[in-house]
């Protein structure tokens, strides 16, 4: 499965141009970084992929093995900066439900257990209302529906849950595990942060998408660059 971007545009009413001819092929089996400052237009492009959004040209394509273009909006699936659960159910409940919705997607073999045990949550945090758990606890859930529903794209946006390196330990494990069904995506402006998690890097600076070369990634007054790029706020 690869999902192309082929020369996307995206200009707001008040002329400012988001997007400028963004384009980028993601493949399966790769964890891909997307970099971009606050207000780069990160969300927006995001949005245009999963339908949430018009673009104003170009194309946005997810292609299977026979080069045939399979995209639908259920086959992007997203977990957002700060969960939206029910905060009224327990972890148990929620998963109970996602699961039963998703039955004919699902091995009918898979227990409650290997899903919670999938990405790493423990017997305490699946009964505990949603409402009393940690930051982690509830984007782990956020990203274990996401999983259930079985996307081709799964995407990571803005997961300030970066910031915890206990996370990001457990996500490079949850995120082993998924690269050989799924394209993955996490769009951020911590380089840091997800350096030892993606194959590959790209950049989204005045509209377009480039890719940073893992020979960039070696040098260090480049990094400097990118990491003065990622402070500034852009206006959108």
């Amino acid at each position: 499965m690869r999902l192309v971007l082929y020369d996307v545009s995206k200009t707001f009413e008040n002329n400012h141009r988001v997007l400028d001819g963004a384009s980028y092929l993601f493949e399966q089996g790769k964890v891909y970084g997307i970099l971009g400052s606050r207000g780069s237009g990160k969300s927006t492009l995001i949005k245009c992929i999963t339908g949430e959004d018009d673009f104003d040209s170009g194309s946005i394509q997810l292609l299977d093995e026979a080069d045939d273009n399979v995209y639908n909006y259920n086959q992007i699936g997203v977990t957002y900066p700060v969960p939206v659960l029910p905060n009224f159910l327990t972890g148990n409940e929620l998963i109970k439900f996602f699961m039963d919705v998703n039955k004919d997607k699902m091995n009918p073999n898979l227990t409650l257990d290997e899903c919670f045990q999938f990405v790493g949550l423990e017997i305490g945090d699946r009964y505990r209302l949603i409402a009393d758990c940690s930051d982690s606890v509830k984007y782990k859930l956020q990203l274990l529906c996401v999983i259930l529903a079985d996307p081709s794209v799964i995407i990571l946006d803005e997961p300030t849950i970066l910031y915890d390196n206990e996370f990001m330990h457990d996500l490079r494990e949850i995120l082993k595990h998924l690269t050989e069904r799924h394209i993955i995506i996490i769009a951020t402006n911590q380089l840091q942060s997800i350096r030892t998690v993606c194959d590959d890097i790209v950049v989204l600076n005045n509209g377009t998408l480039n890719e940073i070369t893992h020979e960039q990634l070696k040098n260090e007054e480049f990094l400097q660059a990118v990491e003065a790029m990622l402070k500034e706020d852009d206006y959108v």
